[in-house]
């Protein structure tokens, strides 16, 4: 075979793996958008372009985000202790729009924090986790690290940064709203209602 002939042909072969991988996208894509499909190809599309799932002015929610989250609330759902706290299972497309809601109103709650210059150090968390322990050492499920992983397949990281971060800042944030509004106890929640409404605050999947 000519030099000109394998030059024609990896050209060939460089155009078919293109459309390979475009096709993989799209189809991906589009699992991800109308489907929310959670299969190991469209994870992986899904992380490496970094694709979002909602957003909340510049602020993207991505959709590996909203499957991680997924995955825990279904995994605790289907354990012992979500079956004895939980009588009536929620449908997929409530489960979904949970999800995704709850974590548009964690964005929401960033983004005004940032704007009232509120923080959570890690120190912080570490002292709410430490009482987490200490009440549990006396209860039931004195293992907390067991309880995590059979329940929601986590860590006590995962747990650390995706429960009590954010519950410590809205608390942190709501006390310092009411502070400026007067002792009113509802201003954050007023405020994310009126936020939610907003434009710029928008869900790309297509929950059904």
């Amino acid at each position: 075979m000519q030099a000109s002939d394998k030059k024609v042909v990896g050209i060939i072969a460089a155009i078919g793996a293109f459309l390979i991988i475009l096709v993989l996208v799209a189809t991906s894509m589009y699992g991800i958008y109308f489907k929310t499909k959670e299969d190991s190809t469209t994870r992986f599309v899904a992380n490496v372009l970094s694709l979002p799932a909602a957003r909340v002015g510049s602020k993207r929610i991505s959709y590996s985000r909203f499957l991680k989250t997924r995955d825990a609330v279904r995994s605790y759902l289907n354990s012992p202790a979500g079956k004895a706290d939980i009588s009536v299972m929620p449908t997929a497309q409530e489960l979904d729009n949970s999800i995704i809601e709850n974590l548009i109103q964690q964005e929401m709650v960033k983004e005004v924090a940032e704007d009232l210059d509120v923080t959570v150090s890690d120190d912080d968390i570490r002292a709410i986790f430490a009482d987490v322990i200490s009440a549990a050492a006396s209860s039931t499920t004195p293992d907390v690290a067991q309880y995590l992983y059979e329940n929601y397949g986590w860590n006590e990281e995962d747990f650390r940064q995706e429960v009590l971060r954010p519950a410590l800042l809205a608390q942190n944030v709501a006390i310092k709203m009411a502070n400026e509004a007067q002792g009113d106890e509802t201003a954050l929640d007023n405020y994310l209602q009126i936020r939610r409404g907003q434009p710029d605050v928008v869900i790309y999947l297509t929950l059904q």
